[in-house]
């Protein structure tokens, strides 16, 4: 995740001022591959309140740095790409106020 603001970066803030509360108590950075992690798991094919679980899940045996490196590894064009191809809406993943 570079300086440069990407769409991606517009839905995680989006995600952050409207997700789950768990989800809007992590510091911004941490949010920022969180929310990341949750958009690629709806992508993937989960629900939305799953997709919040596995981006929610606290560190088991070094689960953060693998969910990172998840995230690391998928460009925020590519991401953008995939919720146009899968037609994920934002506004899906925000009635999970918790």
């Amino acid at each position: 995740m570079g300086s440069t603001m990407t769409d991606v970066d517009a839905l995680v803030r989006r995600l952050a001022s409207a997700g789950p509360r768990g989800f809007r108590d992590y510091p911004g950075e941490e949010q920022a591959w969180r929310g990341r992690l949750a958009l690629m798991a709806v992508c993937a094919g989960a629900s939305p309140a799953y997709a919040w679980a596995i981006a929610l899940a606290p560190d088991v045996g070094g689960s953060d740095v693998e969910g990172q490196r998840a995230v690391a590894d998928v460009s925020d064009d590519d991401l953008a790409e995939a919720l146009l191809r899968e037609g994920v809406r934002i506004d899906d993943l925000l009635p999970y106020l918790g």
